[in-house]
């Protein structure tokens, strides 16, 4: 009889139940730091979950660097963008669906403005998702992050939930290039944006995937079935 109700009890929270959002991969730079520095192309494990950062800037004198981030120690700090550079974010999205990603940005006046957001489940072929979104400028009103105080204004959030070829992949990428050479000023930057744009609290999340109700209600079914014979 306990053995039936705890079925039954299973089979309603199944029925009934939904999953909470979970971060699958998130990077915020400071248990894990990158690999190369100067002119060297980053590569970072991530520091919740599993997945790799990466990116790529065509001029060779590009600085991929650590500065202080948004309300935590570290942030990832990269200068000389041209357009089509990229930073990149990648994870395995096995066992979840509605996938979102988030990440604090901010740029020094004379940095990079201008963005989008691509994603691709094979790291080749690249899909925008929404439209260009804009970086604030580190100015005197609004400073560059100080380690402690979360800067709200400087947060970034994209909704791919109904983006299905996302969900339970064995690797999504995620791709923020840059678009334009407008400073993040809102002046012409000319064709190489010198100053820093700073990335920070990269979160890719997910619900889990719960299994489809008939599926579980033929299991219960069939083990109360078996019990019954039994008796």
């Amino acid at each position: 009889m306990k053995i039936a109700l705890s079925l039954l009890g299973a089979l309603g929270t199944v029925l009934a139940g939904s999953s909470q959002a979970a971060t699958i991969a998130g990077w915020n730079f400071d248990s894990s730091p990158p690999t190369g520095f100067g002119s060297s192309s980053p590569v970072v494990t991530a520091d919740t979950g599993s997945g790799s950062f990466t990116g790529f800037h065509a001029s060779n004198s590009t600085s991929w660097a650590i500065n202080v981030g948004n309300a935590s120690p570290n942030a990832y700090s990269v200068d000389n963008w041209s357009v089509g550079d990229y930073l990149q974010f990648s994870t395995s999205t096995a066992g979840y669906e509605d996938i979102t990603i988030g990440f604090d940005k901010l740029s020094h006046p004379n940095g990079a403005r201008d963005f989008q957001l691509s994603y691709s489940t094979d790291g080749s072929n690249f899909t925008n998702f929404g439209s260009v979104y804009t970086v604030d400028a580190a100015s005197p009103s609004q400073s560059w992050w100080d380690g402690v105080t979360h800067e709200p204004n400087t947060s970034y959030a994209f909704d791919l939930s109904g983006i299905t070829a996302l969900d339970n992949a064995t690797t999504v990428y995620f791709r923020l290039s840059l678009t334009s050479t407008v400073n993040a000023n809102g002046g012409a930057g000319g064709p190489l944006l010198t100053s820093s744009t700073r990335i920070d609290n990269v979160s890719i999340s997910g619900t889990a995937v719960v299994p489809e109700p008939s599926v579980s209600l033929l299991g219960a079914l069939g083990m109360l079935g078996l019990l019954r014979r039994r008796r």
